[in-house]
């Protein structure tokens, strides 16, 4: 099952994933494809800035070290953007953990979020 799924048509919920692990990176990257999220990927907190400006993630996954700059301090300056939209999830997840894992955790913060469901 999928995002996708849930609730057609749905909008599958937009994880920007930052990691500085190029192969964590990618095995993330694709695991949450496979299980219907829209990822934009970011190798670093800059390129995780820039992308989070040009389109708004409802979720933010970031690893807790990035080379120069601590994870924590990311999500707190993307709460600041342009878009001053609240996060209200924070959840830690030690790594390493199976992208599928990774997907159960976010299906769990997202799935209370559809209003469909939540009739």
């Amino acid at each position: 099952m999928t995002v996708r799924d849930l609730v057609p048509p749905f909008r599958a919920p937009v994880v920007l994933l930052v990691d500085d692990d190029a192969d964590a990176l990618e095995m993330y990257t694709i695991g949450l494809r496979a299980c219907g999220f829209d990822v934009l990927s970011a190798a670093d907190a800059d390129q995780a800035m820039t992308l989070a400006s040009v389109r708004d993630p409802d979720i933010v996954v970031t690893d807790a070290h990035l080379d120069g700059r601590c994870g924590v301090d990311l999500t707190g300056d993307l709460a600041l953007g342009e878009a001053r939209r609240p996060r209200p999830y924070d959840s830690f997840l030690a790594k390493p953990c199976t992208p599928q894992r990774l997907a159960r955790e976010l299906l769990a913060l997202v799935v209370p979020r559809v209003p469909a469901l939540e009739q």
